[in-house]
Formats: structure tokens, sequence, C-alpha cells
């Protein structure tokens, strides 16, 4: 297939050429284009390709506005750190809608599906479905905020207000920005589910942190690492040298 990449970011840009030329089949990329100037332009002067690699949010503007104005049938696969978008993706040619990072495996099955869309028309639907049942997944919406209940009062607290949960025997704990602790009658294993992962990290088995009060990271011994909060908390939360790596790349995806 012939491809064209839309994307900003010089280095995820070259990390999808390289996967693309990792994976196995007949597959071209004509061009990565870093921005809508430079997308309406050279789509002004060549053909639609076989195939379209995008992000949503560019530089100078949101992708979607191209595709609306655009007379394009090409299927696009949406690339994008963002999942509010998945929707308007599916009404925009999208076929898949990753976010980042994305793997080697999960381009490889959307090109599976572009291909297999391509190769027999007849199984439009199931792939639709399939596409369909994906963005109801890509659509869920976190928790912006919980009611806890402390001494013989129900306090509202704000996930932006928040440094962290912690476990607490059972259930789980919130610690917040102004150094408080709420008892929250939930594990933190129903948490991690509950809240954007975006904006929190399961560290370790104790403690799922918020980005916001991230201050620095320390190399810690053995491979580990040590976090320092914005806020007056004195334990040492540790990530394990298992979590080290997906950590940092959480970090650096923000």
């Amino acid at each position: 297939m012939n491809i064209v990449i839309i994307e900003d970011e010089p280095k995820v840009a070259l990390d999808l050429k390289q996967q693309l030329i990792d994976l196995q089949g007949d597959h071209h990329l004509i061009t990565i284009l870093g921005s809508l100037e430079e997308t309406n332009e050279w789509f002004s002067k060549n053909s639609e390709p076989d195939l379209i690699i995008a992000d949503i949010q560019l530089g100078d503007g949101i992708t979607f506005d191209f595709f609306k104005n655009s007379k394009l049938n090409c299927p696009v696969i949406f690339c994008t750190a963002y999942d509010q978008y998945a929707l308007q993706a599916f009404q925009a040619n999208g076929i898949a809608y990753l976010l980042k990072p994305i793997t080697k495996s999960e381009l490889e099955k959307s090109i599976a599906k572009v291909l297999k869309l391509k190769g027999n028309l007849r199984e439009d639907e199931n792939i639709y479905l399939d596409l369909i049942a994906q963005l109801k997944i890509k659509e869920k919406k976190y928790r912006s905020g919980f009611l806890v209940s402390f001494r013989d009062q129900l306090i509202p607290v704000s996930v932006d207000s928040i440094a962290f949960f912690k476990t607490a025997q059972t259930t789980a704990e919130i610690f917040t920005n102004e150094a408080n602790f709420f008892p929250l009658p939930k594990t933190l294993d129903q948490l991690e589910k509950e809240v954007d992962p975006d904006i929190f990290f399961r560290v370790n088995r104790q403690y799922l942190v918020s980005r916001k009060y991230i201050k620095s990271v320390e190399f810690y011994y053995n491979r580990k690492l040590l976090i320092n909060l914005k806020t007056n908390y004195n334990d040492e939360i540790i990530i394990s040298r298992e979590k080290a790596g997906a950590f940092l790349k959480w970090m650096e995806e923000k």
C-alpha cells in the first residue's frame, strides 16, 4: 500500500516509519506531513494514497478540519494521545483509533484491517462493528471527582486536587495537594480503572500517583526510581525496575 503519515512530532513520525519498514508486506511510505498547511498543499497536488496514518492535534490545528473539507475516500488510522475524539475519527474515514504510545502489534493489526477491507468489501459490516465496539471503549468517561465521608461530613474531592491514591488495608485513601488524607471504600485496582491513565500511573501495589504532583524522579538503587512530590508527604514512593521503563515512557509522552 502507498501510505502517507500526518504527524508533527518528528520522533513519533520516525517511529511509525520504522514500524512500517519492520512490518511484512509491500508498504511504501510516500511522505510525512508535519502540519495542516503542509497537508493541504500536498494533497492539492497529489492523488490520495491507499492509507493515511494521522495524528489529530497538530501545531496549527486538528486534522479533522482537513478531512472535513477534503473529498478523500481512503481509510485513516488515527494515532493520538487523546481519547475524546474517537467518534469524530469514525466519521472521518477512521478504520482504527490508536492511543499513543503506539506499538508495532497495534499498528500491524490496524493495517491488517485495512487490507481485509480492501480485499473483501463484503466484510465491511463486521469490520465497522468491531470499530464501533472499540470506539465505545475509548469513549469511556473517567472520574472527575469523589464524594468522601469524613467525620460525619460528605466532602467533594476533585481529581485535580488528588496527588495520589494509597492502599489502606482492604480499601484506599486519597491524599490531596493540601496534605489531607480521606478514606475511600474502593480498592486501588478499582480506582485504576476509574481514573484517566493519562493523569494517574500505578507505580506499585500501594500507590496510584498523579502526574500533576510529581516534582521530580530520582534514580534509586537496583535500577528502581524514587518519586519526589510537590506536596508535603514524607514516605518514599518507589517504582520497581520492572515498571520503571513504562513509567518513564508515560512521563515523556505528556
